[in-house]
């Protein structure tokens, strides 16, 4: 039994009780009552996430690991490098908001949690691990690095897409929420070594990067649309049929065709192949892997576009409000935009 001090309940609560019914011990932050035996830890979150790596046989020991973080586009991000790696013929699983994917066979995500609790990663990550899976992709929310879910996995490669003003309820400064994604390059840069170098793949338009630019690891691959970057879109085309992107890589040339709109999806498409260059895949499989790609995955598939507009309209309505206050009633429109 692991105690978990929590927002509204503290586990140290029920440690006697779990004992007396069987625990075999129980891991605490402090001694509770007279039931024994317990080990006392200073953090049982990250006492934890270790006891279930090891009891899983460190499962991400054997496989690639990718980890995408950032405040939009998070989970279309991950499926696309999933899709991207499988439909190059390596053995490719993920962990997102929507769904756990193990090659082709895919489960929905009924917890709906971004980054699952740490025995449900390590659970996971064995069960992918056992079936072959060469590359995982894992989506890593802020709550799973802040709260130590994550703390058992071995990264390998830390993707970043952007950062914004989000879960200030939960780090309440963006201070806090900026460190807390931070830490995804400090965990790779950790992690243990399996012949790849440990790399952070930042967003070179984003203000974030030159906050993270900063966090020591053996390499970083930029991609921007804007700004000069090591996968950079010297152009992109819009059509009716969706977006026409040239970009350069230290590869060579990259050009890309996406059924979708929207400029968000062109720096999303460079994101989701700066991975494969990590990985050591040639600008062809690269390019033959993008193509292949389904972009109706994701959890808007539109790459966090609904997330976007939600905060648009958020927004109006606390302006809105804000007039309101000080300045009477708006007049009646008989037109409203949206």
């Amino acid at each position: 039994m692991v105690a978990i001090p929590g927002e509204h309940a503290d586990g140290h609560r029920y440690v006697e009780t779990a004992l007396r019914d069987g625990a075999a011990v129980a891991v605490v932050q402090r001694r509770v009552g007279t039931a024994w035996p317990q080990v006392v830890v200073a953090d049982t979150r990250l006492a934890l996430a270790l006891i279930s790596s090891a009891f899983f046989g460190h499962p991400t020991r054997a496989m690639v690991v990718i980890g995408v973080t950032g405040t939009d586009g998070k989970t279309t991000t991950t499926t696309m490098i999933q899709q991207m790696l499988l439909s190059t013929g390596r053995r490719a699983g993920s962990m997102s908001t929507v769904d756990i994917r193990v090659g082709g066979e895919v489960s929905a995500n009924e917890s709906r949690q971004t980054t699952l609790e740490a025995l449900e990663i390590q659970e996971q990550l064995a069960r992918m691990r056992d079936a072959g899976i060469q590359d995982v992709v894992i989506e890593t929310s802020s709550h799973g690095l802040a709260l130590e879910r994550v703390a058992g996995c071995d990264y390998d490669v830390a993707v970043f897409t952007n950062i914004a003003h989000e879960h200030l309820d939960f780090h309440r400064t963006i201070e806090a929420y900026r460190e807390a994604k931070a830490q995804l390059i400090d965990i790779t840069a950790a992690s243990a070594v399996k012949g790849l170098a440990k790399t952070a793949v930042l967003n070179r338009d984003d203000p974030s990067y030159a906050y993270l630019v900063n966090r020591p690891i053996a390499q970083r691959i930029s991609y921007g649309v804007q700004m000069d970057a090591d996968l950079k879109a010297n152009r992109v085309e819009a059509s009716t049929k969706g977006l026409q992107i040239a970009a350069t890589t230290p590869l060579g040339a990259l050009d890309l065709r996406l059924p979708v709109s929207g400029r968000w999806n062109a720096s999303n498409a460079l994101a989701d192949a700066a991975p494969g260059s990590a990985l050591g895949l040639a600008l062809d499989e690269i390019r033959r892997g993008r193509a292949s790609v389904w972009w109706g995955s994701g959890r808007t598939g539109r790459g966090g576009q609904a997330r976007a507009r939600d905060r648009l309209r958020r927004g109006r309505g606390a302006a809105s409000r804000q007039w309101s206050a000080r300045c009477g009633p708006r007049p009646a429109r008989s037109v409203r935009s949206y």
